[in-house]
Order: C-alpha cells, then sequence, then structure tokens
C-alpha cells in the first residue's frame, strides 16, 4: 500500500473507530483500558470479581472535604472508561445524594479492607429539594467510594465482596 494510503487508513482509524488500534472497551469480558482526558487521570482503578481484574476506569480524586462535596455535580457527562474516587482518612458510614448531579450513576462503597460494601443505582432528580433527594447509604463502615456511569457494575459483574484495586 502506498505511504498516503496507510496514512489516510490510520487516520480514519483514529477518528471514526477510536478502539480500531487496541484498547477501550471489551464488553465480553468488562475490561476498559482508557487514555483519559484531563481530570480523570490521578489514578485507575479495577475490581477483581471473580479471580479477575475488571473494569478499569481512569478516576479523578476526590480527597479533600472540598472535593468530596461537589464530587460529579454539574458535569453533563462522564468520558467513557472515567469515574471517581472518593477517599477518607478512616472508614465510617457513608452517604450520598445527587444533588445536582446530571448523570446516573453507580455508586460503589469499599471498605478499609478494600472490599465492595454495596452498589447503588443513582439517578439524577433534578428540581427536587435537598431534603426530599433520595439519599444512598453504604451497607457499613466505607473509606473509599466509586462512582461510575450508572450500568458499570451491571457490565462488570460487581458486587458485595469483590476486591477494589487503586494504581497510582
Amino acid at each position: 500500500m502506498p505511504r498516503t494510503g496507510f496514512v489516510l487508513v490510520l487516520v480514519v482509524c483514529l477518528v471514526a473507530a477510536p478502539g480500531c488500534l487496541g484498547g477501550g472497551t471489551s464488553p465480553e469480558d468488562g475490561n476498559v483500558s482508557v487514555d483519559a482526558p484531563e481530570p480523570y487521570t490521578d489514578a485507575k482503578v479495577r475490581f477483581v470479581v471473580d479471580g479477575q481484574e475488571r473494569g478499569e476506569l481512569a478516576v479523578e480524586t476526590a480527597d479533600t472535604r472540598g472535593e468530596r462535596a461537589r464530587g460529579l455535580m454539574e458535569r453533563e457527562s462522564l468520558p467513557e472508561g472515567t469515574g471517581m474516587l472518593f477517599v477518607y482518612d478512616t472508614p465510617a458510614p457513608r452517604g450520598f445524594w445527587m444533588k445536582d448531579t446530571l448523570v446516573p450513576l453507580d455508586i460503589i462503597f469499599v471498605d478499609g479492607d478494600m472490599r465492595v460494601l454495596n452498589v447503588e443505582h443513582a439517578s439524577p432528580e433534578p428540581g427536587v429539594p435537598d431534603d426530599e433527594l433520595t439519599r444512598y447509604r453504604s451497607d457499613g463502615a466505607a473509606q473509599y467510594v466509586v462512582e461510575a456511569e450508572r450500568g458499570y457494575a451491571n457490565e462488570t459483574g460487581v458486587s458485595a465482596g469483590d476486591r477494589l484495586v487503586i494504581r497510582r
């Protein structure tokens, strides 16, 4: 193939089908490999499900009080394969709500031993007064919380008892 043909194929591949050079999602095994945009470059997380690491997410880390309070509020979308990792100094019962959050989310509560406590499937509640917003709570003392686009847990099989792996 002439060199110009190769360049054209490469450009078409990069523009039309970002996953055609490798990476991207693999729905069969739940694996996701992501070259994420800012701010989702703080760390990568995966879950060990049935003995295999699955569902890699590039995450923005919220480890200060202000970052945790803001969370994913007012974001119109999440790039595929991204999410947010909330990190607390100590395990404690945690509660989340969807105040000003526009994207449906899976909220995955994880204890201090990196074990999933529970998964909550949350939907936006526009126009609902603060005191009437649904509260999503951990089933025990959580030290980490992962938020991903709703459906992530079902697609990867993440459930109570699975293990969180964080790579920085």
